[in-house]
């Protein structure tokens, strides 16, 4: 069988994590294809040899979302789809969404939804119209989602598209690997004199970075909290002008992108999220594997990871002043702090790869 998995780019995010431990784990005799849409992103080389890598652009270029918008569905799959697959997943909304919904000629195509939308624009930007979309989404056989709260969102946002058929498969994570990498020697020591703060990600609006370093310069008045911010995007220079204003950077550090931030990971007394949206976090869970307590704002997935009742870290509200108190909390309770240190611990050795890879087999059979 021939599977073909077409994504805007293979950059460092969790969805383009997911995918490749996925087609890299996946161990059957399909014959697999990546396709991007744009040449970009480090894990282009981590591809196992026996995957076809393909791409649309070598460059990703400005406006390319409304540039994509002048031309309808299945004339974009036409010229951009060109082999015939018997299996074609998209597998992250957006542009590539759109693009496979105009196949026409009768082939299972799958559409894999990795965020939960706040309101309907997050969704349609992609798009002409909300008329266009909801059309492009109901061409599709399966739709998969990455945690059930993100389906259920979807379904409220949408709920002209209750009727399409749906499911949920969580992100693979492969957490050997994780658990191995922790284990690589880095320069970066974490200051044991401090209580340190990780959290990793794209530097982004919709990740909360800016909030969560405002957090930490009040938290530092009272403790001696210590944030360091693994990613590279779009709001770092934003962030380095806040932190040089407040006279910040002893105790908030931009570490950049690391290949492998697991030791760094494995370090910290605690792991945050800060996002204001989410699909289904894969860092938040990678944190667990390695044992760290982890505070996290309320968004998609986040209580299928720790659990409805807080049972396996500390989920707030989606506010400032609610994260900054869950982070306080944890931080001046010694025993809630090892208590939740133990249930992490616990709690990562549910994420095993070989679960999630055998779900996907079968979805795609």
């Amino acid at each position: 069988m021939k599977i073909l998995f077409i994504i805007p780019t293979l950059g460092s995010g969790g969805a383009e994590r997911a995918l490749l431990q996925l087609v890299n784990h996946y161990e059957l005799d399909d014959e697999i294809t990546v396709m991007s849409l744009f040449k970009e992103g480090n894990h282009i080389f981590k591809l196992n040899s026996n995957i076809r890598y393909k791409y649309v652009f070598s460059k990703m270029f400005r406006g390319n979302i409304y540039f994509f918008k002048i031309f309808n569905p299945s004339f974009l799959f036409k010229r951009i789809v060109k082999e015939k697959y018997d299996v074609i997943i998209s597998y992250l909304e957006g542009p590539t969404t759109r693009i496979v919904s105009g196949c026409s000629d009768g082939t299972r195509i799958i559409n894999w939804i990795h965020t939960s939308p706040t309101e309907e624009n997050v969704i349609l930007k992609s798009y002409r119209n909300r008329k266009e979309f909801l059309k492009c989404m109901s061409e599709y056989k399966d739709t998969v989602f990455v945690a059930d709260s993100a389906r259920q969102r979807f379904f409220e946002v949408f709920p002209e598209l209750n009727e399409i058929q749906s499911r949920v498969v969580y992100n693979p994570i492969n957490n050997i690997e994780i658990i191995k990498k922790a284990q690589e020697k880095l320069e970066i020591v974490l200051n044991s004199e401090e209580f340190t703060i990780v959290t990793v990600g794209r530097l982004s609006k919709v990740k909360g970075f800016e909030r969560l370093v405002n957090i930490c310069i009040k938290l530092r008045k009272k403790i001696n909290v210590h944030l360091y911010i693994i990613g590279r995007g779009n709001e770092e220079i934003r962030l380095k002008k806040i932190i040089k204003e407040q006279n910040a950077e002893s105790y908030i550090t931009l570490l950049g992108f690391y290949e492998n931030p697991y030791p760094i990971i494995k370090q910290a007394s605690l792991y945050v999220c800060s996002s204001y949206r989410e699909g289904y976090s894969t860092s938040v869970i990678e944190a667990l594997i390695l044992g760290v307590p982890i505070v996290t704002t309320m968004c998609s997935g986040m209580e299928e990871i720790l659990g409805s009742k807080n049972e396996y870290g500390i989920i707030t509200k989606n506010t400032d002043a609610d994260l900054l108190d869950g982070i306080e909390n944890i931080i001046t309770n010694p025993n809630l702090y090892k208590s939740y240190k133990v249930a992490a611990k616990e709690r990562g050795k549910l994420f095993e790869l070989s679960k999630n890879v055998e779900s996907v087999r079968r979805l795609l059979q």
